[in-house]
């Protein structure tokens, strides 16, 4: 419209004047920046007069296919094209008769030509104004089917479009199509399109084609099917993602519950095992304690015979007079005495393994009962060649406890201790017979076991008077890991080998000192020995034995 009213008919000669041309291709640039150049044409088909970007040297057009087409109808728009200029553009050109001159006739049957060349990027922009956003494609396409614009997926500009003629409708593309007929241009043409595709195969898309009113070019829309979009892809994708996490998720929550229920089957089994273990061993221990007792009572029977019978000789012996041998017979007797002592002594600790009792509190030097029950072992440890070392202090208070407990738990220690010792001489003696050392003279041999007494305050107030003792026994055995150690104190845990140890002497002897009113630690570090640190009050009362005072 406005390359119209630019160039009307009586406007030939103004056009010609100098700098009309200039001005008024400004006033068109002004408004319409795309416009490249302007080019006026006489009749006789040559150029008079040229404004623009580019040098245009006077052309004869008489022979040009546009200028015949221009002539005829009045109007020309081209397609795209580069020209010698290099650059994308197209023309458009209206034809209007020349004015009349006095004189002359033949003006009326003359035409004289106004050519505008405009950037081919007016285009890209008109198609990219017409907000078809829902079209996967739109470009534009001259009566050669050659795209005049940049395409979105389909096709390349100055190319051949890849669409045929397509296939009808379907139904209900069909029904679709009819009941919006009357929203649609008359001249609008839908059809369905099949499009070879490497990464989605052979693609259906939907393409519209609607005429350009005025030009040679058609403005052709695609819509690809949904099961062909990136949308539908993506979706595909993303949902194909979440059934893999899903699956995975599922697999490793089967695995993971499946290794808890196994777990847990495990554990239970294990406890079982570990239930009928403790129920066979609390059988054995009752059917040793009957042992002991039973045994206890049957020598108690004897001896109290030779104790009557050896008093009874001792009676005779005061009533008749000196004999020879008297003093050597007396010695015996004496012997006697004190070796029945010895067994009622050993009996009645029997009967205190076998017999479950209640503390019998009593006042109680501690030195002196370390020593005594030193006294058991020590034909052990001199066999072993170890030696007890005491470190004992002097001036102690007396403690309250029971007698018969407390020999037990320190005689345990003292047994696990020589045993400890006892290992340690065997694998050194196999390593050395590995190595081929044999029993090297002055090699070191047996180990010691330190034996420490101290008083303690067992209150927060140091200041206070002593309340209490503290006895440490040490050995210089292999020492105990850290594993070992989590685990000591638990019943029926042993490192000793089968048929060694039950594993409960460490647990009772726990129980016994809480029971007492103590306490008991243990610190030990592989090859460094271990030492084990009890602490009792001076005066006790007796802690009622329940689940909470069992280790």
């Amino acid at each position: 419209a406005i390359i119209n009213f630019a160039g009307h008919d009586d406007r030939y000669h103004e056009l010609l004047q100098p700098g009309a041309l200039n001005q008024l291709f400004a006033r068109l640039q002004k408004s319409f920046p795309d416009f490249t150049d302007i080019e006026v044409i006489s009749p006789a088909g040559k150029t008079v007069a040229y404004q623009g970007s580019y040098v245009s040297e006077p052309r004869d057009y008489t022979h040009e296919q546009w200028y015949q087409q221009t002539l005829k109808s009045g109007f020309y728009i081209s397609s795209l094209f580069q020209g010698f200029r290099g650059i994308s553009h197209f023309v458009v050109a209206i034809a209007r008769k020349m004015p009349a001159e006095p004189g002359r006739t033949t003006d009326n049957n003359r035409y004289w030509v106004m050519r505008v060349n405009i950037d081919g990027n007016t285009l890209q922009r008109y198609v990219e104004s017409t907000g078809a956003i829902s079209a996967d494609d739109i470009f534009l396409i001259d009566q050669n089917r050659i795209i005049q614009t940049i395409p979105r997926r389909y096709g390349q500009r100055g190319k051949i479009s890849p669409y045929q003629s397509g296939k009808g409708l379907n139904r209900s593309t069909t029904a679709v199509v009819t009941a919006h007929r009357k929203a649609l241009a008359s001249a609008i043409t839908i059809d369905l399109q099949h499009l070879p595709d490497e990464k989605r195969g052979d693609l259906q898309v939907l393409r519209a084609t609607i005429p350009v009113n005025g030009s040679p070019w058609q403005l052709v829309m695609i819509k690809e099917f949904y099961t062909y979009s990136p949308q539908w892809l993506g979706f595909r994708n993303r949902l194909l993602f979440y059934f893999i996490c899903c699956g995975g998720l599922a697999v490793m929550v089967i695995i993971v519950i499946s290794r808890a229920i196994t777990n847990h089957i495990h554990d239970n089994e294990s406890k079982r095992q570990q239930l009928l273990l403790e129920a066979e061993h609390s059988d054995k221990l009752a059917s040793i304690g009957r042992l002991a007792a039973g045994v206890a009572h049957e020598i108690n029977n004897p001896l109290a015979i030779i104790s009557q019978k050896a008093g009874l000789m001792e009676d005779y012996m005061e009533l008749t007079a000196d004999f020879a041998h008297k003093d050597e017979l007396a010695k015996a007797l004496a012997g006697i005495d004190q070796s029945v002592d010895r067994c009622k002594t050993i009996t009645h600790r029997l009967l205190g393994f076998a017999r479950h009792t209640d503390i019998q509190g009593e006042e109680i030097a501690i030195n002196t009962l370390l020593r005594e029950v030193t006294a058991f072992v020590e034909r052990e440890a001199t066999y072993s060649q170890i030696e007890i070392v005491f470190s004992l202090a002097d001036g102690l208070p007396k403690i309250f406890s029971d007698r018969g407990q407390l020999q037990q738990v320190f005689l345990n220690i003292l047994n696990n201790a020589i045993d400890a010792i006892n290992d340690t001489q065997k694998k050194s003696a196999q390593q050395n017979e590995a190595a081929g050392d044999g029993d090297t003279p002055g090699a070191k041999r047996g180990g010691t076991i330190t034996i420490a007494t101290e008083g303690i305050c067992l209150l927060a107030d140091k200041s206070k008077s002593i309340n209490g003792v503290l006895i440490r026994i040490s050995d210089s055995g292999a020492g105990m890991s850290k594993e070992t150690l989590k685990y000591l104190f638990e019943p029926f845990y042993t490192t000793k080998k089968a048929g060694k140890g039950t594993g409960l002497g460490l647990s009772i002897s726990y129980g016994i000192i809480q029971k007492l009113g103590g306490s008991i630690e243990v610190a030990s570090q592989p090859g460094e020995g271990a030492q084990f640190t009890f602490t009792l009050p001076v005066t006790n009362t007796p802690q009622k034995e329940s689940e909470e005072n069992r280790p």
